[in-house]
């Protein structure tokens, strides 16, 4: 990017970190890619958006000087969603001090999403094929646009994933393998208050379980477990006889799955 570019850069970046796209948020994200649209037209780029055959999730977006190229030489990678929830901008608002800014999705990823455009304008378009492809859902995992993400890989000379680097500046080369579980515990209900020694909590299950579970996280190999109980009973004065546990697995290595 050039020096004199900066002030644009970041005023464009500022109307992407103000546009809340969590992953479950269909309407944020396609907000995102619309100003993606806009930008590669300015550009005289074209675009194609990548139905995933879900309502689950929005579309993603693939933005080329020749989006029907037999081979890339150059593919970027980024994605628009975020973590935070809808309603997050009015505690994190964009800022800048000095050289530093701090939004919402500033670095992962809409700062290098952006980014790849301003490489792109910059490269001879007239002798390579480029493209820049936006996930919708790559927060969750991208399990509804991996294989589009392969497919587009296979036939590019060079990928350039556009995520953030480490906070002392080194390149991130490797992702942790993840693994995810839903474990349903079924119990017995009862009221609490008349007749609780007849009930068996499915809860209290749920959370014995998560408590062993996280003994199982192994900084040294390199595994981690995290989880979260998505259903815990239904009012406090019954005995939950269901609940549920969502559990995140981290890996290194694949021993440690073996």
């Amino acid at each position: 990017m050039k020096q004199e570019e900066l002030k644009q850069y970041l005023a464009e970046l500022k109307e992407l970190t103000d546009i809340e796209s969590p992953t479950s948020s269909v309407d944020g994200v396609n907000s995102v890619a619309k100003w993606f649209i806009n930008k590669a037209d300015k550009l005289g780029l074209k675009h194609e958006k990548v139905a995933l055959g879900t309502d689950k999730v929005a579309d993603c977006l693939l933005i080329s000087n020749n989006p029907n190229a037999e081979k890339f030489d150059v593919l970027f990678v980024a994605h628009m969603d975020t973590v935070f929830p809808v309603g997050s901008v009015q505690n994190t608002p964009f800022t800048q001090n000095e050289s530093r800014v701090n939004a919402l999705g500033v670095i992962d990823d809409k700062g290098g999403a952006l980014l790849s455009l301003y490489v792109i304008k910059e490269l001879d378009l007239s002798k390579i094929n480029v493209a820049l492809f936006l996930n919708s859902h790559e927060e969750t995992g991208s399990n509804f646009a991996k294989e589009k993400i392969r497919e587009y890989a296979r036939k590019s000379k060079f990928c350039l994933v556009m995520e953030p680097a480490r906070e002392d500046g080194s390149m991130v080369a490797t992702r942790k393998g993840v693994m995810t579980y839903v474990i349903d515990f079924h119990g017995v209900g009862a009221h609490a208050g008349n007749h609780p020694e007849l009930g068996r909590s499915a809860l209290v299950e749920a959370a014995n379980f998560v408590v062993e579970l996280s003994k199982l996280t192994d900084f040294a190999v390199g595994h981690t477990f995290n989880s979260i109980i998505t259903n815990g009973g239904t009012a406090h004065n019954v005995v939950p006889e269901f609940a549920s546990v969502t559990c995140e697995m981290r890996y290194k290595f694949t021993s440690s799955v073996e």
